[in-house]
């Protein structure tokens, strides 16, 4: 009973300070980077593209040093809360997936033993707290964000991360869905946000939702997500069988998976191509990135005996779609 009485009353004296290392854990840092630079270039694309809509009401010259506009822009505190919210958005969806997580017991047994919730390191009346603060952080800075698609996507993608673990992701498909959409609403938010800053008209509103190139970048990013998400299921297939998680590898087999994977990929790939960029390097890109994460996705499907249960193979797909998915990124510059 003692031993029990000095427990809890450890767990009582925990706080976000002292556990501040756990939290910052849990809100994976290391996903900051790709952030920063879906950030970087969807502001670019939205400059260009603010640019073309002044240029062609003969409002405005052709765009002139890019780079140091770029920056300007990316300085302004406007766009910093762009960036502070998309960041806050990635942190949030981490640690409330680990907080239902570590509730329902759906991570696998050496899971387990490292997650500090689980362990008792974090308690989860520290989480919930260190929650409500990101999320009263994130409304607050909601109101700074310019345009309003800018504020609709900030939106979407909170109210996503805090429904998703526990409503959204035992739901076969849409938890894919919603992994997918919650990723391509990040270039499209700081895209619209860096379009709509400089002009309250209502034409370069409609301009913004009329833009294919945003819609064929965002579509792009979904599909490519979609199927990255299904290989990464498809190499917790037994984890999630075991836990009774429906994923789509679980529900209809892992060849069905990955075949799917390869169409989406394929998608994902023609949009970058034929709807990216013009240039001839900017085609060369997307079939760069999109076109060889296809053929290695086919491989795995057709030439390699048992390709799809080789988790070293997969593994390897899964680390080599970070770059195609940047390369794909890149080609609509």
């Amino acid at each position: 009973f003692a031993e029990k009485k000095i427990k809890t009353k450890a767990l009582k004296e925990k706080s976000i300070y002292s556990c501040r290392r756990e939290l910052w854990a849990m809100c994976r840092p290391s996903n900051f980077g790709g952030v920063l630079i879906f950030h970087i270039l969807g502001t670019f694309l939205g400059l260009r593209a603010n640019n073309n809509f002044l240029a062609g009401a003969a409002a405005a010259p052709a765009m002139e040093k890019p780079i140091a506009l770029l920056v300007q822009t990316l300085v302004k505190p406007s766009m910093m809360t762009v960036l502070s919210s998309i960041m806050l958005i990635s942190s949030t969806s981490m640690m409330v997936n680990d907080y239902y997580d570590s509730r329902r017991v759906t991570t696998s047994a050496s899971s387990n033993l490292s997650d500090p919730i689980v362990s008792g390191e974090v308690p989860l009346v520290v989480v919930k707290r260190c929650l409500s603060y990101l999320y009263a952080t994130l409304l607050v800075s909601l109101a700074f964000v310019p345009g309003i698609p800018a504020r609709l996507a900030v939106v979407t993608g909170s109210l996503l991360t805090f429904w998703y673990t526990q409503h959204l992701k035992p739901i076969t498909w849409l938890k894919n869905v919603v992994c997918a959409g919650i990723i391509a609403l990040s270039p499209f938010t700081s895209y619209t946000a860096a379009a709509m800053m400089s002009s309250s008209s209502s034409g370069l509103f409609m301009n913004v939702l009329q833009d294919t190139k945003l819609w064929a970048l965002t579509g792009s990013l979904f599909c490519g997500f979609i199927a990255r998400e299904l290989l990464m299921d498809m190499r917790d297939t037994n984890d999630d069988f075991l836990h009774n998680v429906l994923t789509v590898p679980v529900k209809h087999g892992r060849r069905f998976a990955s075949r799917t994977a390869l169409v989406l990929s394929l998608i994902s790939t023609s949009l970058a191509a034929l709807a990216g960029g013009t240039t001839g390097w900017s085609k060369l890109l997307a079939l760069a990135g999109g076109g060889l994460q296809t053929m290695r996705i086919a491989q795995m499907i057709f030439l390699t005996p048992l390709g799809c249960e080789n988790d070293t193979l997969l593994k390897n797909i899964i680390e080599e779609g970070k770059v195609a998915i940047l390369l794909l990124f890149a080609s609509f510059l």
